[in-house]
């Protein structure tokens, strides 16, 4: 997770060769949104939860608001 004067970003990589769907919890929040700017697919934000399915070998970057 990266916070700053551009906003809040978070980076998760799946370095398997299958697809992962993985729930990450953060220190900050509550977030109502996450607009993923790497990858494909929604995410899913509950609170200062967020669930993200990424692809094998493969990323996710995540804006957080």
């Amino acid at each position: 997770l990266h916070t700053g004067s551009g906003g809040a970003y978070l980076w998760v990589l799946n370095p398997t060769r299958a697809p992962k769907t993985v729930t990450l919890t953060t220190a900050a929040g509550p977030w109502r949104a996450a607009r993923r700017l790497w990858g494909d697919g929604a995410a899913a934000v509950r609170g200062q939860s967020i669930t993200v399915t990424i692809a094998g070998r493969d990323a996710a970057v995540l804006r957080l608001e």
